[in-house]
């Protein structure tokens, strides 16, 4: 279920594969160009797993931001789609249920 799209500094579009857990990269031909992320849920799951990737974001320098919506997830990748760290959202320690879903529109505007 493709779910949301980005486009990276040098072109690249990065779309995320909802239902398939995962981020599939293409160039701006259509080529693919690479593929990560597998199923994980659980407050233990390595970083580049997702239980359902959500909402997309570039950061400034290029890397990936990644809503990981039922882990409670932010994750963080490099342009080429390696793992670099996440943050944990509300709703992974006190069970409030906030999904991380949606960017605030500042986001553009503040450096990772």
């Amino acid at each position: 279920m493709p779910h949301e799209i980005a486009v990276l500094p040098d072109g690249a579009i990065a779309l995320g594969d909802r239902q398939n857990h995962r981020i599939s990269m293409f160039a701006p031909d259509g080529r693919v160009l690479r593929r990560f992320g597998d199923y994980a849920e659980g407050p233990d799951s390595a970083g580049g797993r997702f239980s359902e990737s959500h909402r997309l974001a570039v950061t400034p320098d290029g890397a990936l931001l990644v809503c990981d919506r039922y882990n409670f997830r932010v994750q963080k990748f490099t342009a080429q789609g390696a793992f670099q760290f996440l943050w944990k959202t509300a709703g992974s320690a006190d069970d409030s249920r906030h999904f991380p879903l949606a960017w605030r529109s500042a986001m553009r505007e503040t450096s990772m």
